[in-house]
């Protein structure tokens, strides 16, 4: 059995966030084009945790393999549900990224944790 890969990330409130993954088969890069991606972040596992936020996903090249994962600061405004008033210095959510490719089966990616930091500046 192939083992999961896991990559936490962290999200700073009010920074927009981008990353990027490159897909390689037998270690030559993947062609992306027609493929969909869908990342998602969550509170938890449950189906009934609402999700907070959604990534945007970016093929420039789609014969690199490389995709450009990013989350608007405005888009990741969600993510405050992740503060614990008890614990406000470690708000940890959930996230997870599948690829589909043209006529192809969905497959896992990657996924792990989302460490939120909050901060303390606002805009005007």
């Amino acid at each position: 059995m192939q083992e999961t890969p896991t990559h936490d990330i962290r999200i700073v409130e009010g920074e927009d966030f981008q990353t990027s993954l490159q897909l390689l088969t037998n270690g030559a890069p993947d062609n992306l084009a027609g493929a969909t991606f869908l990342g998602q972040i969550r509170a938890g596992f449950a189906d009934t945790d609402p999700v907070l936020a959604t990534f945007t996903f970016t093929t420039p090249v789609q014969a690199s393999g490389e995709v450009f994962i990013s989350l608007a600061a405005v888009d990741a405004a969600g993510l405050s549900a992740l503060i614990d008033p008890y614990s406000p210095r470690r708000p940890t959510g959930y996230y997870d990224i599948f690829v589909t490719p043209p006529g192809g089966l969905r497959e896992y990616l990657v996924g792990g944790r989302v460490l939120y930091q909050p901060t303390i500046s606002r805009s005007a």
